[in-house]
């Protein structure tokens, strides 16, 4: 073997790789074949040599002996070279064994690790994902950005950006459009610049408070531009917290509320108005008719009525043509305003040529009729002045009928009925001339005793019914509030005024068993629309004096608000000032006991009886209700002193405030300005069925 061979044999072989053995062996097998047949050439000369020695020559002897000698020693290589053979024959069967073990380590290893690799993938792949999808938010956050910020320069309300302290850190352009401030005078202030003066302090606390409590607020506001000119806007103000609940932002947005004002006036004009004379109409006649009727009742004083038609109107009108025609009815709606400067007097046209008018707070004496009759006789001398028109000086009389309350009807189509009967009757007699019934009333009496029998069954009968007037906040102009209003439809006379059942009622001994059924029907009602998800609104129930001292009340109230399973903070009790007064300790007491069941108490009509001030910080009163004829004559100085001192009165005992028979802007303005916190009347709402009151409550949802 050469020496280039043995430091590879002398190599340790269970270090060896198991292919590199297999190639040395593959070699040493090659050598011994070699080797062997070396040795079997050199045997063949030997025994060649040998058998014929006489061949032999002493100058090969020693040629033979080195050919022993090399025979020896690749016998001895070829033991060495076996047992090498045999040494790297084991050390490849145990590399064998050992690689097949390494194998399986390396195959478990192998699947380890490709387990742990697709886990891996896995997760890279869901991370991913989520990587793409928060790409993708933040991409529709800077897209919801974007368009925001277009949404706040675009926008053509006026929108401004408060910090937590009240102070403005940004409005859009439409903001400076609509008050003339550019945003660097508005930056660092609060929004009290804006404040016009119509609205008092403890407005604006309010509406804060209820942005802290709800979270938003939205109503009109009365704000006042750099001009210093005032303008309405519909105001809506939200409050924006952060994750940890600390207010963060306020965000108020102004949209310029003025034509919406003046279309609403408009169509408010238009609804109740004469478009040509700017006299109340037939609607508005009729509503506040009835609100004198009821009045009459609480006040115990008379009115009258006195229906006009203009004589020979036709002949005018075909003659002269209907423009003469028109400005001949303004001229005649002037003079009647001019002649009847009282303001409990009423003017209205309600139709053609026909004008109409009430007397109002009539003594209920032989005075009455007297006092009508000069009063007609004024409006006639007024109507037949000569006028001039359109180059055309004409001159015209009027006829008229009288009916006088409560003698000759209980109701407006009672009233109404018997003045029309009379006006017909006076154009039968003649001209410029006016007639009345001064006889006796027995149909009248008649009529009573009939009523007065049929109502003890209108109950089972459910000839009796339920209207619903809403009480409106003044600020957002919402409805919140009802009083309930209790109607009798007859079968045979229709529709029968409270002002002539209720007392009846309470002549014949059924006013607590009534009073109950309205006390039921109305909690019944508050309860389903409060069911519904409408809008809260709290019902307000009259109780007359029967009612008040009945010594079952509280049970009563107690067992209407379990049935009808509604809270008793929705449910307002009302009682009038004069009915308070009578006793008044024991009114203290009994209104406590209503108190302790959560229920809300009013005083109704108030100012028109004779209060004790001692006494009414004394009552747990929540609402103070201002009687309609105070309303009414608002806008004279002493109406308005009076309303304000009513207003100024309730606050100091913290109470509520709400004004009956508001019928007009100019009043609804007044109420503003004293801090009159909700208003009822036809100005806003006439008293409604449930269903259509359910309609108005949905829309304000």
């Amino acid at each position: 073997m050469t020496k280039e061979t043995r430091p590879l044999l002398t190599t340790s072989h269970s270090l060896l790789p198991r292919y590199r053995l297999t190639t040395e062996l593959k070699k040493l097998a090659s050598k011994l074949e070699e080797f062997e047949q070396e040795r079997l050439d050199l045997e063949a000369v030997l025994l060649t040599t040998t058998e014929h020695g006489d061949l032999i020559e002493t100058a090969l002897f020693n040629e033979l002996r080195q050919f022993r000698l090399r025979l020896e020693q690749l016998e001895q290589e070829h033991k060495g070279l076996e047992r090498e053979k045999t040494d790297l024959e084991i050390a490849l069967e145990t590399v064998t064994e050992t690689t097949d073990l390494f194998q399986k380590d390396l195959l478990k290893t192998r699947h380890i690790l490709e387990q742990e690799v697709n886990k891996r993938t896995e997760e890279l792949a869901l991370q991913n994902q989520r990587l793409q999808a928060e790409i993708q938010e933040r991409k529709r956050i800077e897209a919801d950005l974007q368009l925001a910020a277009s949404v706040f320069r675009t926008s053509r309300e006026g929108i401004v950006i408060m910090d937590a302290e009240r102070r403005v850190i940004s409005v859009n352009p439409a903001f400076t459009d609509l008050t003339g401030y550019v945003e660097a005078e508005m930056l660092g202030t609060d929004l009290s610049r804006l404040q016009s003066g119509q609205h008092s302090q403890t407005f604006f606390h309010n509406l804060w408070e209820a942005v802290h409590f709800v979270g938003y607020w939205s109503g009109e506001v009365w704000h006042r531009r750099k001009t210093e000119e005032a303008f309405p806007t519909w105001f809506s103000l939200t409050v924006i917290h952060d994750d940890q609940g600390n207010i963060v932002n306020y965000i108020g947005i102004l949209t310029d509320n003025t034509y919406q004002k003046r279309s609403e006036e408009r169509a408010y004009y238009f609804a109740h108005y004469d478009a040509l004379t700017n006299l109340p109409n037939r609607n508005l006649f009729q509503d506040r008719l009835e609100q004198a009727i009821k009045r009459a009742i609480r006040e115990n004083h008379h009115l009258s009525l006195l229906v006009i038609d203009l004589d020979s109107f036709k002949d005018i009108n075909e003659v002269f043509g209907h423009q003469v025609g028109d400005q001949l009815l303004k001229e005649i709606g002037q003079r009647l305003v001019k002649c009847l400067q009282e303001k409990d007097e009423l003017i209205a046209r309600l139709g053609s040529d026909e004008f109409v008018i009430v007397f109002d707070e009539l003594p209920a004496d032989e005075r009455l009729v007297q006092i009508t009759l000069d009063k007609a006789d004024n409006v006639l001398m007024a109507i037949q002045r000569p006028l001039q028109l359109l180059d055309q000086e004409l001159s015209v009389s009027a006829c008229g009928g009288l009916a006088f309350y409560p003698r000759d009807g209980q109701n407006l189509v009672e009233l109404l009925r018997r003045a029309n009967a009379n006006l017909y009757e006076a154009k039968r007699q003649g001209y410029n001339n006016y007639h009345y019934f001064a006889g006796p009333m027995n149909a009248q009496t008649k009529k009573r005793l009939t009523l007065q029998h049929h109502l003890r069954y209108a109950l089972e009968r459910e000839e009796l019914f339920l209207l619903y007037q809403p009480q409106v906040d003044i600020h957002s102009r919402k409805i919140a509030g009802v009083e309930a209003l209790l109607r009798w439809q007859h079968p045979e006379f229709g529709l029968i005024s409270p002002s002539e059942f209720i007392p009846i009622v309470e002549d014949i001994g059924l006013i607590v068993p009534v009073g109950e059924w309205v006390l039921s029907s109305a909690t019944r009602q508050a309860q389903r629309w409060l069911a519904q998800g409408l809008s809260p609104v709290r019902m307000a129930v009259n109780l007359s004096m029967r009612q008040f001292n009945d010594p079952l009340l509280l049970q009563r109230v107690h067992r209407a608000l379990l049935e009808a399973q509604l809270a008793p903070h929705y449910l307002e009790l009302e009682i009038t000032e004069s009915l308070a007064m009578q006793d008044a300790e024991k009114t203290v007491t009994t209104l406590r006991q209503l108190k302790q069941l959560g229920v809300f108490l009013a005083l109704d009509d108030f100012g028109t009886g004779y209060s004790s001030l001692s006494y009414l910080s004394q009552f747990p009163l929540d609402v103070l209700k201002i009687d309609a004829a105070f309303i009414g004559k608002i806008q004279t100085p002493n109406g308005a002193n009076l309303v304000s001192a009513i207003t100024t009165l309730a606050r100091s005992l913290r109470m509520d405030v709400i004004a009956e028979g508001v019928e007009t802007k100019a009043q609804l303005n007044c109420l503003q300005r004293y801090a009159c916190d909700y208003v009822q009347g036809f100005y806003f709402y006439k008293p409604m069925p449930a269903h259509e009151l359910t309609v108005l409550l949905q829309q304000q949802c």
